[in-house]
């Protein structure tokens, strides 16, 4: 009896030990938004357009692969919508951005500038992403306009992710966070 409460106090004092040196990296929560500020209205682009769902969903995709898992923008509308007793993203009397950050609650929201270009030499695709930390407003990092050359597809997912690899964009992006430190 007396060397079961022996080992069981000195698996005690090493699980403690063990506990101790382990260390838990949370990663904030993000959600990306695309974001125009030539008066469109990004969001509605984004639900009619594929190509906008396309360069969002890769963009999140380079997040996850760097274990940020982003807010799912889509789900996000929806709720939104279903909450407002609304069918579009038209003539809205409400700040559609500001609901869904209310909804999603993310802690930064990378704003996804995006300007698609079709011509006949080929499609191309230029984007500036910009993290603002949801709380106090302030921007936390800027990945300057990155413009593609223009390439005989339409996966613009494909021209975008070739974007953000190219020269490890999206790792300075996250690098240049207060969050990376």
């Amino acid at each position: 009896m007396k060397d079961n409460i022996l080992l069981f106090f000195v698996l005690f004092i090493y699980s403690i030990g063990y506990s101790q040196n382990e260390v838990i990296n949370v990663q904030p929560s993000i959600m990306v938004v695309p974001y125009t500020n030539s008066g469109q209205n990004a969001l509605l682009e984004y639900e009619e357009r594929q190509e906008y769902k396309s360069i969002i969903a890769t963009i999140n995709s380079s997040f996850q692969d760097r274990n940020f898992y982003p807010k799912d923008l889509q789900e996000t509308v929806n709720q939104v919508m279903k909450n407002k007793g609304i069918n579009s993203l038209e003539n809205l009397n409400f700040d559609i951005v500001e609901e869904i950050l209310a909804e999603a609650r993310p802690d930064i929201v990378i704003k996804a500038q995006i300007y698609i270009h079709k011509e006949l030499s080929g499609n191309s695709v230029q984007i500036i992403l910009n993290a603002i930390e949801v709380s106090s407003r302030r921007p936390l990092s800027t990945l300057p306009q990155l413009s593609s050359p223009h390439f005989q597809t339409d996966d613009y997912g494909y021209i975008v992710d070739r974007l953000l690899k190219q020269d490890n964009n999206i790792e300075s992006f996250i690098n240049n966070s207060p969050y990376a430190k």
